[in-house]
């Protein structure tokens, strides 16, 4: 017996890329990165149990803004509230922050080393 899972790659793909659309829309970023994507699958099966699978999302996203002001919350309660299909985490900077945080030789930016840029 194959195991299907409840949620095809595509079916993710097409809804994350969804949200990433409205999230411009109404928070108009410079930018948007992906610095890292977990992925959960689990599978119960046995004689004693019907097959099931679940699988779950979480992606972690740093949006960089134009301005300074901090709107993390704002932008972490859309993510909860518009994207039902796994969490995601946002990290919410104005660009001058980024830059400041870039130059700081004691700041940890493991976020920008390997991003992926939408």
């Amino acid at each position: 017996m194959e195991t299907q899972f409840l949620q095809s790659g595509q079916f993710q793909k097409e809804n994350f890329s969804a949200f990433i659309k409205e999230l411009v829309q109404k928070f108009k970023p410079e930018q948007i990165y992906s610095f890292g994507k977990y992925i959960d699958f689990k599978v119960n099966d046995g004689c004693f149990i019907e097959n099931q699978s679940t699988e779950n999302y979480h992606y972690f996203l740093l949006m960089v803004t134009e301005s300074v002001t901090r709107i993390e919350h704002e932008v972490q309660d859309f993510a909860n509230n518009k994207y039902p299909f796994g969490k995601i985490t946002i990290m919410a900077h104005g660009q001058e922050t980024i830059v400041a945080a870039i130059n700081n030789p004691e700041a940890s930016l493991e976020v920008l080393k390997e991003p992926e840029l939408f």
